[in-house]
């Protein structure tokens, strides 16, 4: 009897230590103090932190502000390696190009054995994300994202009724989208007014525009050493040939950023273009422009005809990952993997107007939510116009050389080679 007694006690105890471990593990992130990374202290409560104390109120959550800084004098990579150094956060914001460098340098936590210890799902999450993170991880995946952007073709049914041009639909090519839009460059329609064929907030200069189609295409204006400028490449040449002859002919319309600022300056708001390359946000623009543009529609945005799967446009600039020398990882953890759940993506779902959520939605099959989910892959795209101290300079000589040709003092040939040769002297 005593021997069953003691014996009974001893079990006791090793239920107690064993809940103990489990209720251990559910107030990690109760129990540590973490510090995250982000652009403000309000917004990342607004955003993540309240929704996440919502679920864990003892939470400790400390925000280190990192500014934002102009990325064209090259500085980002110093700032944020004094940032981390200097601040120790334990958990990163990243875009894709910092999250990549921090893997490669050993300054982040895999993920593999948390997604494994907690059977983590993350199927769910839109693939393409998954993919593009672990092709920048080298295989391995260190981060993640709650929500992204990608990029869709707009357009407006009447004016293709008018000009009687067949629908856009998904999957086309650059040069199947730019041979819809020559349709209305080349007809003055019913109305008489001269209609553009494309226009996008995405670029409004030559290069940027140039920029954006080279990147849909995976292509980089330099080496990956960055020794050599390749606008000498065939690519590169096709990338030209398709784009200048379109602004020759007013195919495309390029409006400065200021300019679109004010709706009526916006060519396709205002009715007066056929298509426009933009991201979610321009939905919502449309539905409160009703007054011009009553019917439209969306489909995927121009891809890579030799990479149909991919998706170009597919960006992740809030990625969360955990700082290498966090002395909280598991706790940083919680928060990643709270932030990238089920349940924080339907806290979002209805106010969420301009990022998609990685999380894909019960809606996926909606018209005007589809094309954004439409891919299978996305790669790690570097910025097309090279290292950050170039790509002035680079841009300066590109639009210089394409309004040679626009203006008819030189042949595109000609302006290629001059672009090559400058673009590789201000590379050195």
């Amino acid at each position: 009897m005593i021997k069953a007694y003691k014996y009974g006690w001893i079990i006791l105890i090793l239920i107690a230590v064993l809940a103990g471990c489990v209720q251990g593990e559910q107030n990690t992130a109760e129990a540590e103090k973490i510090k995250v990374m982000y652009v403000g202290k309000q917004s990342f409560y607004e955003q993540y932190g309240f929704a996440y104390m919502s679920q864990y109120p003892d939470a400790g959550i400390e925000v280190a502000v990192y500014p934002m800084i102009d990325n064209a004098g090259g500085n980002e990579r110093e700032q944020l390696e004094a940032f981390i150094e200097d601040q120790q956060p334990d958990v990163l914001l990243l875009n894709l190009n910092q999250y990549e460098e921090l893997a490669a340098q050993g300054g982040l936590v895999s993920l593999s054995s948390y997604i494994q210890q907690d059977k983590y799902d993350i199927e769910s999450i839109y693939p393409p994300l998954i993919k593009q993170l672990k092709e920048a991880g080298n295989g391995e995946l260190y981060g993640l994202s709650p929500t992204f952007a990608n990029a869709a073709l707009f357009y407006n049914e009447d004016l293709f009724n008018e000009y009687g041009v067949e629908m856009p639909r998904d999957l086309m090519t650059w040069d199947e989208v730019l041979a819809l839009a020559d349709r209305f460059a080349a007809d003055a329609g019913h109305s008489g007014d001269r209609i553009c064929g494309l226009s996008s907030d995405l670029f409004d200069s030559i290069a940027s525009l140039l920029s954006v189609v080279g990147s849909s295409q995976n292509l980089s204006a330099v080496t990956p050493d960055a020794a050599r400028v390749t606008i000498d490449s065939d690519s590169w040449r096709k990338v030209f040939q398709s784009v200048v002859p379109a602004l020759e002919k007013g195919t495309i319309s390029l409006v400065s950023e200021e300019d679109l600022r004010n709706e009526d300056n916006d060519p396709f708001l205002a009715g007066r273009c056929a298509m426009s390359l933009n991201y979610k946000f321009k939905a919502n623009q449309i539905m409160q422009s009703q007054s011009n543009l009553p019917h439209w529609g969306i489909v995927t945005a121009p891809i890579d005809a030799n990479d149909r799967s991919n998706g170009a446009f597919i960006t992740q600039n809030r990625i969360f990952a955990i700082n290498a020398n966090s002395q909280h990882p598991d706790a940083a953890w919680q928060l990643l993997k709270y932030l990238s759940s089920e349940e924080y993506a339907r806290s979002r779902s209805q106010i969420s107007d301009q990022e998609l959520l990685a999380r894909i939605p019960s809606n996926v099959d909606d018209p005007l939510i589809a094309p954004f989910y439409s891919f299978k892959t996305a790669h790690a795209v570097k910025d097309p116009m090279g290292p950050p101290e170039f790509q002035s300079e680079l841009s300066s000589i590109i639009t210089f050389e394409v309004n040679e040709v626009l203006s008819g003092n030189k042949t595109l040939d000609d302006a290629l080679v001059a672009i090559q040769n400058q673009a590789q002297g201000a590379l050195k």
